[in-house]
């Protein structure tokens, strides 16, 4: 398992070349509905789990978090409140998207833009919106 991803588009100021790889990814995360997953895959998952299990558990989108052992971290995200909402404030409501947001402000370091969650991302995420 792992990836590599490349970009050789260049506009000075707006868009840079990169490359980033990866192999023996430390975790996944999954989610279906208000149902979320993080599954660690090795040592290295198992310590990203500690880090953002605190995090987590102050995150107003999340409702529930149980660490089921060392390598599984369950949750659900909280209902959104149906108020009826501009645009830009309907994409902040809870939904599995928060849980992402939460995990890169976690892994955020201003001396490491390359630092981040990659992967893939399912269809079903989209019906989060």
């Amino acid at each position: 398992e792992g990836v590599l991803l490349a970009s050789s588009y260049e506009v000075p100021n707006r868009y840079a070349r990169w490359t980033v790889g990866f192999a023996s990814p430390p975790l996944v995360l999954s989610g279906t509905a208000r149902n979320f997953e993080f599954r660690a895959l090795n040592a290295r998952g198992q310590l990203m789990l500690d880090m953002f299990t605190p995090t987590l558990q102050a995150c107003d989108a999340v409702a529930t978090l149980e660490k089921k052992n060392a390598n599984i971290l369950l949750g659900t995200v909280a209902m959104p409140s149906n108020v009826v909402r501009a645009e830009e404030e309907r994409s902040k409501e809870p939904s599995l998207l928060s849980i992402v947001r939460t995990c890169v402000e976690t892994l955020y370091h201003p001396d490491d833009a390359q630092l981040g969650l990659y992967g893939a991302f399912g269809y079903d995420l989209m019906f989060q919106f």
